[in-house]
């Protein structure tokens, strides 16, 4: 109990925990709320999982699939890493347990890692009181849209990668921000985006906050004596080009507009061929 006391980290993590803890026994009371309102019968699994939900937890169980008569919408749509954590967990253990809840299992640990890293982020960049830094996970655990980072959605995730990519930054270790981008360019494509801050960062840290032609000129030619710098720079797209190439070897397609024979319009029956697999069919009008 006195080591407790004495660590810091230990009581943030408590204090975030509890705040945690408060934000979903309220959302469990929702549900009652809600189906006496609306007069349904549904579960706090459904309630949670609307919409694109069903799409990721459909992805975990079987995979990317080319586009159906049921669901004519490519689901390559979503990015992987996200799908990868929650298919990982789920053959764990064992396939037990509901994907759903393998979901929501890992939307919750992303954003306590992320407001705790933002909690620590806070009080290190800032001077702002440490009852005040709280109000940060409240925010996170709270705030109305939040319930999304309790379904099976990739926004814990991303937020968890975006948290940790600017504390490491701000901490100057570079090539750990790369990677946290790079992981949050292959769970959603706007992570890719997060390569600007790092140059920018690297500019100011090396230059100061100053431009000219000349100190550009100086930050790129330091640049180049850095090679784990520029490693560093050049990591940060590698989750969304890991997944551009793996859809590049995995899908192709062939389009055509007209018929190659009379000219006429043809109807494309559009169908993703896997490596090695078949080719689209098209059938005249």
């Amino acid at each position: 109990m006195n080591r407790l006391k004495n660590n810091e980290n230990c009581r943030l993590r408590l204090k975030i925990l509890i705040i945690f803890a408060i934000s979903r026994l309220i959302m469990l009371i929702m549900v009652p709320v809600y189906n006496g309102i609306m007069g349904t019968h549904r579960s706090f699994l459904f309630l949670m999982n609307e919409w694109d939900a069903k799409k990721y937890a459909y992805i975990i169980n079987h995979g990317y699939t080319h586009p159906t008569d049921i669901d004519p919408q490519a689901n390559w749509a979503f990015f992987p890493l996200y799908v990868i954590m929650c298919a990982a967990l789920k053959a764990v253990t064992g396939g037990l347990i509901n994907t759903y809840v393998i979901g929501m299992i890992v939307s919750n640990i992303c954003i306590i890692i992320a407001a705790f890293f933002a909690v620590k982020g806070l009080k290190k960049q800032t001077s702002i009181k440490e009852e005040y830094t709280m109000i940060m996970p409240v925010l996170l655990f709270m705030a109305p849209y939040t319930f999304y980072c309790s379904s099976v959605y990739t926004e814990a995730m991303f937020i968890m990668f975006i948290v940790l990519f600017f504390y490491f930054l701000f901490e100057k270790k570079y090539m750990a921000a790369g990677i946290m981008a790079a992981c949050s360019s292959g769970t959603r494509i706007v992570g890719c985006i997060l390569v600007f801050a790092l140059v920018v960062q690297l500019y100011i840290d090396m230059e100061g906050t100053k431009i000219s032609f000349g100190k550009v000129k100086t930050f790129v030619m330091d640049m180049l004596k850095a090679p784990k710098k520029i490693l560093s720079v050049l990591v940060c797209p590698l989750g969304a080009f890991a997944y551009m190439a793996f859809l590049n070897e995995t899908w192709r397609y062939h389009v055509i507009i007209k018929s190659p024979v009379d000219k006429t319009d043809a109807y494309l029956d559009i169908r993703m061929s896997r490596l090695h697999g078949e080719r689209m069919s098209i059938s005249r009008l």
